[in-house]
């Protein structure tokens, strides 16, 4: 019963989430919706680790690497990719890490401001350091 509650609370803050958000496009506040939601479903993945719901907890993180995939400002994706890797890292799963730290580097390459590029690359950085 406490599984349902808790289920049901963080389906509401995804959908509070996504309807107090800025369009896809980067309006208002210059998060996205897609880097909001990615956020959200890892979000969700911590709590139902935390309640013991493993299974769940890795399908709502996979899903969250498939929606940073799709992110297309460039920017954005290697941020988000890059933190969901640190997360991984966090977790122990240091091969998952990698190969997310290495997918949010593929996207800081295609980054074409470079104080935006460095600042990526230096938050990869920073993270591999940790590997």
């Amino acid at each position: 019963m406490l599984y349902r509650g808790l289920t049901v609370v963080a389906l509401a803050g995804v959908c509070f989430c996504l309807t107090g958000c800025p369009s896809s496009s980067g309006d208002g506040d210059g998060v996205s919706l897609q880097q909001r939601y990615a956020d959200a479903l890892a979000n969700i993945s911590g709590k139902l680790t935390l309640m013991g719901d493993s299974a769940g907890a890795e399908a709502r993180f996979n899903e969250s690497v498939q929606v940073a995939e799709q992110i297309s400002d460039q920017t954005t994706k290697a941020h988000v990719l890059a933190d969901l890797g640190f997360t991984m890292l966090q977790a122990g799963d240091r091969a998952r890490a990698q190969t997310l730290l290495d997918k949010a580097s593929a996207a800081a390459e295609q980054i074409q401001d470079p104080g935006l590029k460095r600042e990526a690359e230096a938050t990869i950085a920073g993270y591999l350091n940790e590997l």
